[in-house]
């Protein structure tokens, strides 16, 4: 878990395959905030040194990005979810 329902309105799960090839990001709003930034999420267990590509995107990021600088997911409002796929490439 990356972010706890139990310390904010939100959370943030993450799963990665045992090879480090696929990752997925599930985020959850249980209450939006209005007008509030969105939140930078810092992926954990990934390869540093490979190349991961969004799967919706076609954006490929560093395995060190993604865990050092972070994703940034939307704050759409109450009780929505949103997932992100990476594709180690």
């Amino acid at each position: 878990r990356l972010k706890s329902p139990f310390e904010s309105n939100h959370m943030c799960m993450e799963f990665v395959s045992e090879d480090k090839k696929y990752v997925i990001v599930m985020y959850s709003s249980i209450m939006g905030n209005p007008n509030c930034e969105m939140d930078k999420i810092y992926l954990q267990g990934l390869d540093s040194e490979a190349q991961y590509k969004n799967i919706e995107t076609g954006k490929v990021y560093s395995g060190s990005l993604l865990a050092n600088i972070g994703i940034t997911m939307r704050n759409n409002g109450d009780f929505t979810s949103e997932f992100v796929i990476f594709e180690r490439v």
